[in-house]
C-alpha cells in the first residue's frame, strides 16, 4: 500500500488538528460529528449515519460583539452536549473537512460511508474486517484478491483528493490512474492499516496520504484508468452516469476510489497487499475561481492534414 513518506501518526494528526483549531479558531476546519445522527449500530459496533439530526451552532453568553459561537449536539429529544472546540480532538468517526463544504454534501458523504447490501460487493471501508478470504482471479498463483460470495471485493475510501494523473508507460502498455487522498475520518485511516496488516509481511504504523493507482497487469484486474465518474449529484449504476476526465477534478474535491486488495508473493518470501484502483468518483466540488478572460486566442486559420 502506498503511503506519502513523512507524513504524521494518527496521533500526531489528531493533536495538528487540534492545534489548527486553537490558533485559527473554527473558521479553518468543520468537524462533522459522528454521532450527530440517527443510527443505527453497523458491523464494526459503531454507529453509523443515516438520517441528519441538529448539529448546530448557538450564540454564547456574554460579551455577543465578539460573535462567538459554540457547538451544541443533540443527542436525544432532552439532551444537548455544549462542546468546547478550544481543546477539542476529532474521534475516529468524526468527519473533518473544509468549511466550504455544506450540510448538504455531508449528509450525502454520510449516506455513502452508510451503505451496506449484504449481497453486493461494494463495502465502505468501516465495514471490511481485516479478515477474509482471498482467491486466485487470474492465471498467476502468486497474486490474489480479497473476495465476497466469490467475486473480489470492492472497498470504498472517501477522501479529499490531493492528487490525480495518468501515467503513460512505454512498450503499449495501457494508461495508469494514480489518486492521492487524505481520509476525512481517522476510523477509515485506522481500518486501511488494519487490512493492510492483517495479510501483509511488513506492518505499517500508519498512513499519511494514500496513493493508489489503476492496475498495472492482468493479475491485478482489469483496465480502470477511464473508469472516473461524475457524481455530484447522485451514485448509482456506471452505466446511468458519465464518465470524465480526471483533469477536471482539482486539488480539495471530494471523491471516493472503489478499490480492490491485491496480496502478492514477493520474492524473499515476502507478502505485500495494497489497493488497487478500479474506479473513482467525484463526489463534492470545491468552488473554483472566478475565471476572467483576459485574452482570447484566434482560431487556426489553416489546415494540414496527412494527405
Amino acid at each position: 500500500m502506498n503511503t506519502s513518506a513523512g507524513q504524521p501518526s494518527t496521533l500526531s494528526r489528531h493533536q495538528s488538528h487540534r492545534d489548527a483549531i486553537v490558533r485559527n479558531g473554527p473558521s479553518r476546519f468543520a468537524f462533522h460529528d459522528g454521532n450527530s445522527f440517527n443510527s443505527r449500530t453497523c458491523s464494526v459496533g459503531h454507529p453509523t449515519a443515516y438520517d441528519w439530526m441538529a448539529s448546530r451552532f448557538v450564540d454564547s453568553v456574554g460579551d455577543t460583539s465578539q460573535a462567538q459561537k459554540r457547538l451544541a449536539v443533540e443527542v436525544g429529544s432532552r439532551r444537548v452536549v455544549h462542546v468546547n472546540p478550544e481543546g477539542y480532538v476529532p474521534r475516529p468517526l468524526d468527519m473533518v473537512t473544509d468549511v466550504w463544504v455544506t450540510d448538504n454534501s455531508v449528509r450525502y458523504l454520510y449516506k455513502i460511508m452508510a451503505y451496506h447490501n449484504d449481497r453486493g460487493y461494494w463495502f465502505p471501508i468501516h465495514r471490511v474486517s481485516p479478515a477474509g478470504s482471498w482467491v486466485v482471479v487470474d492465471e498467476n498463483p502468486l497474486v490474489m484478491h480479497r473476495v465476497h460470495l466469490g467475486r473480489p471485493l470492492l472497498v470504498w475510501i472517501v477522501g479529499v483528493l490531493h492528487d490525480i494523473h495518468l501515467v503513460a508507460p512505454r512498450g503499449g502498455a495501457l494508461p495508469i490512474l494514480h489518486a492521492t487522498i487524505d481520509f476525512v475520518r481517522e476510523h477509515d485511516r485506522s481500518q486501511a492499516i488494519s487490512i493492510h496488516n492483517a495479510a501483509a509481511s511488513l506492518p505499517i504504523a500508519s498512513i499519511g496520504m494514500l496513493t493508489v493507482t489503476s492496475s498495472t497487469c492482468d493479475d491485478e484486474g482489469l483496465p480502470a484508468h477511464n473508469e472516473v465518474y461524475d457524481c455530484r449529484r447522485m451514485l448509482q449504476r456506471k452505466s446511468a452516469m458519465s464518465t470524465i476526465s480526471p483533469g477536471r477534478i482539482l486539488g480539495g474535491d471530494i471523491v471516493l476510489l472503489e478499490c480492490t486488495v491485491v496480496r502478492k508473493e514477493e520474492p524473499g518470501n515476502v507478502r505485500s497487499v495494497k489497493f488497487v484502483l478500479n474506479s473513482v468518483y467525484w463526489l463534492v466540488e470545491k468552488p473554483r475561481p472566478t475565471t476572467v478572460e483576459t485574452q482570447r486566442v484566434s482560431e487556426f486559420p489553416d489546415v494540414i492534414s496527412v494527405d
